[in-house]
């Protein structure tokens, strides 16, 4: 059994250090995503399955399931064995254009953003060139990254140990400079909706419908922020080590 070159087991043995916390970022994500599922399912059934199809209604169901194929390419990503280079290269970016269901949900949050700031026909164009911005900018960076940056140099050296696929490089400040898109969208939409929430605490402005709607949001949003942020910090400690 011949054994690789010092620098090539080198770079193997951090690859597969960054992949193992990866793959558990997934699995935790994973597992959130299904509970999160199994608890709202019932809502799901009475207040969007039982009501008539509408523009809204294809933009929940969109949102609400691409994640689950997401999850079933990442799952093959993940614990495939014997994936070839190829294979990898094709998997890869279909992962990471399917992040365009997320830009589908951010882009429902962004309509209810816009319904409790008064729905103002200027607001709204603001809103749809800004959203239409980011989103394009976000495609071009997923898309460069995964079709022209990644590289699997190590996937048929270790192919009879290895399951899923194994990046050895990439540019990450790609992703970084994507996730730092995806902050300032989340960051605009954060302030715009804390007005109206701020608002909602006098008692005869709004309903506690409406109240809730605010907090809801609000709430939501800064998670996303929070979610963000996190993910900047996992992509930049890991590239630190390439």
């Amino acid at each position: 059994m011949s054994f690789p070159p010092p620098k090539t087991f080198q770079m193997a043995v951090v690859a597969l250090e960054h992949m193992q916390i990866v793959n558990y970022l997934r699995a935790a994500t994973l597992a959130v995503l299904v509970y999160e599922y199994l608890l709202t399912f019932d809502l799901e059934v009475d207040f969007v399955w039982k009501r008539d199809w509408s523009i809204v209604k294809i933009l929940f169901i969109l949102t609400r399931y691409l994640p689950f194929f997401d999850a079933t390419i990442i799952l093959a990503l993940q614990f495939l064995p014997h994936v070839s280079v190829a294979k990898c290269k094709i998997l890869y970016p279909i992962v990471c254009f399917l992040s365009i269901g997320g830009l589908i949900a951010e882009a429902v949050l962004t309509l209810r953003t816009w319904a409790v700031c008064g729905g103002q026909k200027r607001l709204g164009i603001l809103l749809a060139i800004f959203s239409m911005g980011i989103f394009s900018g976000h495609t071009v960076l997923v898309g460069f990254f995964s079709l022209v940056k990644l590289r699997f140099d190590l996937q048929d050296t270790l192919d009879t140990i290895l399951q899923g696929c194994l990046i050895t490089s990439g540019n990450y400040n790609l992703l970084i400079i994507d996730w730092s898109l995806v902050l300032i969208y989340d960051t605009v939409n954060l302030v715009l909706i804390m007005t109206p929430a701020y608002q909602s605490f006098r008692p005869s402005c709004y309903s506690n419908l409406a109240r809730m709607v605010l907090r809801d949001g609000a709430i939501y949003y800064f998670y996303l922020l929070v979610a963000g942020i996190a993910n900047i910090i996992v992509i930049t400690r890991l590239n630190v080590s390439w």
